[in-house]
Formats: C-alpha cells, sequence, structure tokens
C-alpha cells in the first residue's frame, strides 16, 4: 500500500485485524512490516548507495520508532551514542527476521488454482 514503509497501519485496519484474527497490537505491527518490508525489498532491487539508503529511509525510522516506544525503558537509562546503537542493533535483529520471514513465504508453492481464484 502506499506510505507503508513510513506509516503504522490506520486503527480502523488495526482494530478490524485484532478482532478477526485475535492477535495483539505488537503481532499486528509486525505483521504489517513485514508485508511493507517485503515492498520494500522490491523496491531496493537494483539500487545502491544514497538513493537505496534514500528508499529505505522511511521503513526504518518507522520501525526504529515503535522499537523505541517497545524498549523505552531500557533506551532512556543509556545515553545518547549508546542509546543510537543499541536502537540501531534492535533494528537489524529485526530486519534479520524479517528477512527470513519473506525468505520463507516466498518458497510457499502456490495452491494449483489460487491465482486464477478458481
Amino acid at each position: 500500500t502506499e506510505g507503508c514503509e513510513s506509516q503504522p497501519l490506520a486503527d480502523e485496519a488495526r482494530a478490524a485485524a485484532r478482532t478477526a484474527l485475535r492477535i495483539t497490537d505488537e503481532q499486528i505491527s509486525r505483521c504489517h512490516e513485514v508485508g511493507c518490508y517485503s515492498l520494500l525489498q522490491r523496491k531496493l532491487a537494483g539500487k545502491e548507495g544514497p538513493e537505496a539508503e534514500a528508499t529505505a529511509k522511511p521503513f526504518r525510522l518507522c520501525v526504529k520508532r515503535r522499537l523505541n516506544k517497545k524498549h523505552e525503558e531500557t533506551l532512556g537509562a543509556l545515553d545518547g551514542a549508546a542509546r543510537k546503537a543499541e536502537l540501531e542493533r534492535l533494528y537489524q535483529a529485526l530486519v534479520a527476521e524479517y528477512a527470513v520471514l519473506v525468505a520463507r513465504v516466498q518458497e510457499v508453492p502456490t495452491p494449483a488454482g489460487a491465482a486464477s481464484g478458481g
């Protein structure tokens, strides 16, 4: 979806997912981020350097905002440089998880007839 890389999921969509799927807000956020990560990887294909960094920046900042909130107590105890370093470590670990998930999903075969709708 448009703005996926920089915007958290809308409240209405979050509420609908919570009700329909019976999952927590954190699980909803992570599912949304995995989908955004997958779209981002396609957008980054063939891009390098500053162009790739500029393309990835909105996603990175959105995820880091969520991580900063989630780990507020731990990160708040650190000074500026240590806080940034820890936030970056958390972000890189999460992106590594997302990369594994996206790769696994891409390996799953599509059931016969699913692409044609029946």
